[in-house]
């Protein structure tokens, strides 16, 4: 009887500690490996309109309104400039790392702009339930739209979503994955971003290149080199751009001393076809179908409205994308009450 008592007894223990470190259920994967079932036609893409702005001061202080708007004056000969980008460099003031943001400063602007989601115009009635909901499927950072575009072509990093479905919206976060975290503990110093090109290329050198680099027409100019930027750069500078409807992007050629030299500019939407011609080319219809079929399957997986109530998607480089139900108030909650009682 003390044997059959203390098995049961250990069986309910056993059974009671899961429960308790059960925190999350497996639930069905998204398939990512066959590009083909991508190829399809161009999936429907309205042209993006802007409906608001906000700015971060040198502080990060949210202000609604364009006081942080910067603006581009283009130079008449760009094949001859010189921009010094660590001009400044040794006084910036760096982001915090340790404090996270997630996406609070795009839910302090629809705090402040709940009308903007109004559908009144539309022949519906602006009573406190249309407010209280957006009338919007998904909210996120235009980056995590831009990793998800890229990810049927990306062969390096991983990435970790999660998703939360309050009041009909479904609000995306991106967390760091274990190799994000592990690169941010082993960086020594943060490096601010540069949205330039290095022409580090010892074998392209050219006779004219000044103090034996290689110019940036020697590695814009050769095949191996210009596929590389194809395929690993303007892809992310395309889809970055093509999501927000920016036309036109202009880019620059630093050396290692980090002086841009030249500028080149590209029509975001004639990227794509530029793409075809590498070595590993890659398609925009690709990209926006396994983006559209993507946030398909996350309103499908993701059905139960609940702020507390976080899904959690991770995917790696050659893997499937898995999902994860977690627990109510998990680590990876992420709206925060004041937005949820505003």
């Amino acid at each position: 009887m003390s044997i059959k008592r203390g098995y049961e007894d250990g069986s309910a223990n056993r059974r009671l500690k899961e429960i308790r470190s059960d925190s999350f259920l497996k639930m069905a994967g998204f398939r990512v490996g066959d590009k083909r079932s991508f190829d399809k036609e161009f999936p429907h893409f309205r042209e993006p309109v802007e409906i608001g702005h906000f700015s971060l001061d040198i502080s990060r202080t949210f202000h609604c309104d364009k006081s942080q708007l910067k603006y581009f004056i283009k130079p008449k000969d760009f094949k001859n400039v010189r921009f010094d980008l660590t001009k400044g460099y040794s006084e910036m003031i760096k982001k915090d790392e340790t404090k996270t943001e997630r996406i609070n400063d795009i839910l302090r602007w629809i705090l402040r702009n709940k009308e903007t989601f109004n559908l009144a115009a539309e022949g519906k009635s602006a009573d406190s339930e249309t407010i209280r909901n957006l009338n919007t499927d998904f909210i996120c950072w235009r980056g995590l739209l831009t990793k998800l575009l890229c990810t049927p072509y990306e062969n390096r990093d991983d990435w970790k979503i999660a998703v939360t479905l309050h009041n009909g919206t479904y609000y995306l976060c991106e967390f760091d994955t274990e190799a994000k975290k592990k690169e941010k503990a082993e960086r020594t110093e943060r490096q601010e971003e540069m949205c330039c090109w290095g022409w580090k290329f010892e074998q392209y050198l050219t006779a004219d290149s000044p103090e034996g680099k290689p110019s940036p027409e020697a590695v814009f100019n050769n095949c191996e080199a210009f596929g590389t930027v194809v395929r690993y750069k303007l892809i992310k500078m395309w889809a970055q751009s093509f999501l927000v409807g920016i036309p036109e992007i202009v880019c620059g050629f630093r050396d290692d001393e980090g002086t841009v030299h030249r500028l080149e500019t590209f029509q975001t939407n004639k990227i794509p076809y530029v793409a075809k011609d590498i070595r590993y080319p890659w398609k925009a219809n690709v990209c926006f179908n396994f983006l559209d079929q993507f946030l398909l399957y996350i309103k499908a997986t993701v059905k139960e409205d609940n702020h507390r109530l976080v899904h959690l998607f991770e995917w790696n480089p050659g893997m499937d994308v898995q999902c994860t139900k977690l627990a109510l108030d998990s680590d990876y909650t992420f709206l925060p009450d004041w937005f949820i009682e505003g």
